[in-house]
């Protein structure tokens, strides 16, 4: 499953002012105050050329060319399996449950990947 990713650069806005405010605690949600999920910003997809050696990542399946999917899928490279960047410079090596795959130049350098937590 995927989403749709903004490459939205916020580096230039002006924060807003800090504003103090009192909330009755029984008007809350409860379902609010027994949420645990944490909603961090998006990572934006880099090309397999652009991410560095050692990080762990998963491949934005969009960006696999049509013609290379069935033979990628083949050796293990699905879109919901976390990946280990080997090498990125030239041959792309990637290691999936333990083997390696190699990927050339020319078709790394189209693939899209987004960097996941070890």
């Amino acid at each position: 499953m995927y989403r749709e990713i903004s490459n939205q650069d916020h580096l230039g806005s002006t924060p807003l002012p800090q504003q103090s405010r009192t909330v009755d605690s029984s008007a809350l949600d409860s379902s609010a105050l027994h949420s645990s999920a944490i909603d961090f910003p998006p990572v934006a997809p880099r090309l397999l050329r652009d991410l560095n050696r050692g990080q762990r990542i998963r491949l934005v399946r969009e960006s696999v060319p049509e013609s290379h999917r069935p033979l990628l899928e083949a050796m293990g490279l699905c879109n919901d399996c976390d990946l280990h960047l080997c090498q990125s410079r030239g041959t792309c090596i990637l290691d999936i449950d333990g083997s390696r795959v190699g990927i050339s130049e020319q078709v790394a350098s189209s693939i899209l990947a987004i960097p996941v937590s070890s």
